[in-house]
């Protein structure tokens, strides 16, 4: 039985700042205002990214409600002047910040401490709302009935890192570029961005850490540092040849992709013989 570590990087081509809001999931609720559609008829409607929202929502007793246009330094709104929106904890999904609405004032997302479970937040690997915002004038309002297609990526020097990530990573948006590796640990920064590890760290890189194989032959056990804001999967061959990849049978999580823990993740592929294998780790961005 010989392993072979490596790694994928699943990049998927995302819409520049245009609504991400899943079609069958595309509404809040309010007591007092009925329904609020998350995804209205408009190329600006609520767009879910990492680091925060942006976009209107539309409600026939609301009007217009909006998180934002983008914080000014592509980060996280500062709630002051015109910089106002609702801000996305990264590596959480906790909401704050507020959106707004002409007929009912502010509507407040981070009312509550980060461990209330009925603070407003989203899941960073499902796209799922939970929780509920406030407003004075209306109430309790139950996002968890709205759901994104993927977290958006706004990508304007075109270097295949997020904007907010390399703010948040370099503070900046000249230290990385195209085909730069800041910290010379062999992977691209636009790698670590896709793979969620540490660019600035030659230590955190994606790869296959440890290995073992049971005694009957039929339990391979990979470990390799993960992150809880990527989605993995672990592909084997027999052979190498292009087209023999294909995913492993099972894995640790009971299905074939899997959020990571953080730290070290431990997954356990079965397969029905002895047969010499080779293993990738596959990672993948919401």
């Amino acid at each position: 039985m010989l392993i072979r570590p490596g790694l994928w990087l699943l990049c998927a081509s995302l819409p520049l700042f245009a609504g991400n809001i899943d079609a069958s999931h595309r509404y809040a609720y309010d007591a007092n205002a009925g329904w609020i559609d998350f995804s209205p008829p408009v190329t600006d409607s609520v767009t879910v990214g990492n680091y925060f929202l942006k976009g209107y929502a539309y409600a026939a007793n609301y009007g217009w409600i909006y998180f934002g246009n983008g914080p000014a330094n592509k980060l996280v709104y500062t709630d002051t002047g015109t910089d106002q929106g609702v801000n996305a904890t990264a590596g959480t999904g906790a909401l704050s910040g507020s959106a707004y609405s002409a007929n009912t004032g502010w509507i407040d997302f981070g009312w509550a401490g980060f461990n209330d479970p009925n603070r407003a937040r989203f899941s960073i690997n499902s796209g799922t709302f939970a929780g509920y915002a406030y407003s004075a004038n209306t109430g309790w309002i139950n996002i968890s009935t709205a759901k994104s297609t993927n977290l958006a990526i706004n990508d304007s020097d075109n270097d295949g890192m997020d904007d907010a990530w390399e703010i948040a990573q370099f503070g900046n948006l000249t230290a990385a570029g195209v085909g730069t590796d800041f910290d010379k640990d062999g992977q691209t920064d636009a790698a670590e961005f896709t793979a969620g590890t540490l660019p600035k760290s030659n230590t955190s890189w994606l790869r296959i850490t440890a290995y073992s194989l049971d005694s009957r032959k039929t339990q391979n056990t990979i470990s390799f540092p993960s992150t809880n804001t990527r989605l993995y999967q672990i592909w084997t061959s027999t052979t190498l040849a292009p087209g023999s990849w294909a995913i492993a049978p099972t894995t640790g999580s009971g299905s074939a992709e899997f959020p990571g823990g953080g730290g070290t993740s431990t997954v356990t592929c079965t397969q029905a013989t002895n047969t010499m294998r080779f293993f990738r780790v596959a990672v993948r961005k919401y």
